[in-house]
């Protein structure tokens, strides 16, 4: 549901982008999208967040080269390596929250 409504966004704000003569109303409205999507899935706390933001910022990367803001790039490349450390550290606490729930004893229900 999430991705045709991402897929439906990125249109309708691809029309709007190109109508203002946007330098590139597809690669800005997509990379819009995805961050607003990351950021939804973030607030409800789902792990796969890391996945959409990594993907955005390597979309925004090329986006800001092909613009010429290098040091723009600069900075969603630093985003982007906070975003691998952040799954990283997520899927850590998941290993850990299993390890620690398979030591906890188990209880019999009466």
């Amino acid at each position: 549901m999430l991705s045709a409504i991402g897929a439906a966004s990125t249109a309708g704000l691809t029309l709007y982008l190109r109508s203002v003569h946007d330098a590139a109303p597809f690669w800005d409205a997509l990379t819009t999208v995805l961050s607003v999507i990351a950021q939804y899935l973030q607030t409800k706390k789902v792990v796969e967040s890391w996945h959409v933001w990594i993907t955005a910022d390597v979309f925004y990367i090329g986006l800001y080269l092909y613009k010429s803001l290098a040091l723009t790039a600069l900075l969603y490349l630093i985003f982007l390596i906070m975003c691998i450390i952040g799954r990283a550290r997520m899927a850590g606490f998941a290993d850990h929250d299993a390890r620690a729930a398979a030591l906890q004893p188990q209880t019999l229900a009466e």
